[in-house]
């Protein structure tokens, strides 16, 4: 049985601190935004067990919220991503899948935007449709998100883009079969097909 003996402001004006006390004399902290506070009907005196597991899951899944928040803040998370990183930070599974869901629901996480946002810059670096979709699998993307990229590098002509990067990459054609193998095996690699790499390498030579 724990007993809320303090109520005390937080560094934040939002937000409360709560001080609890068990009956073996053991206090806890406990930061709740005054919305939660409010919606619990917390009270000085002693807590039901109901109300002590609702208000600790609620401070649980506030504080995983605001370490999400801080971490989409350095850039685009999946929600598979986000939510792994919170629970590698210590929060609970429980914590970790709500708090993800939250931020997705308030905007704060939109996947499709994310994604299309990444293909935008691995394109501008010359990277091919297969090494893009790799990339976002890998980042765990869903399939919505990956849906809306492959619409979007439907509409990409790898191999101009290939030819381009023949260009800046190789300066001139490979001479002799060694030579073109390497380079067909390098432009694999950065995501191209033999198909599109073949393209490219006609468009470099200047043929059409």
């Amino acid at each position: 049985m724990y007993k809320l003996t303090e109520i005390l402001p937080a560094a934040s004006g939002d937000r409360l601190l709560l001080r609890l006390m068990s009956d073996g004399g053991e206090t806890v902290t406990v930061n709740i935004s005054c919305k939660t506070y409010s919606e619990l009907a917390l009270k000085k005196g002693e807590l039901s067990d109901s109300d002590v597991r609702k208000l600790l899951a609620q401070a649980a899944l506030e504080k995983a919220v605001i370490k999400g928040m801080n971490i989409l803040g350095y850039g685009a998370n999946s929600a598979r991503t986000l939510k792994t990183k919170l629970i590698l930070k210590g929060f609970s599974r429980d914590s970790a899948e709500k708090a993800t869901e939250y931020l997705s629901s308030r905007g704060y996480l939109d996947e499709k935007k994310d994604a299309l946002r990444l293909c935008e810059s691995m394109l501008k670096k010359r990277y091919g449709r297969k090494r893009i979709l790799s990339a976002l699998r890998a980042k765990g993307y869903g399939d919505d998100a990956l849906a809306s990229a492959e619409e979007l590098l439907e509409a990409v002509d790898f191999s101009a883009i290939c030819a381009e990067l023949i260009k800046e990459k190789f300066g001139q054609l490979p001479k002799d079969r060694v030579e073109m193998q390497k380079a067909i095996a390098k432009l694999v690699a950065l995501g191209y097909n033999v198909g599109e790499i073949k393209n490219a390498f006609r468009i470099a030579g200047g043929e059409q």
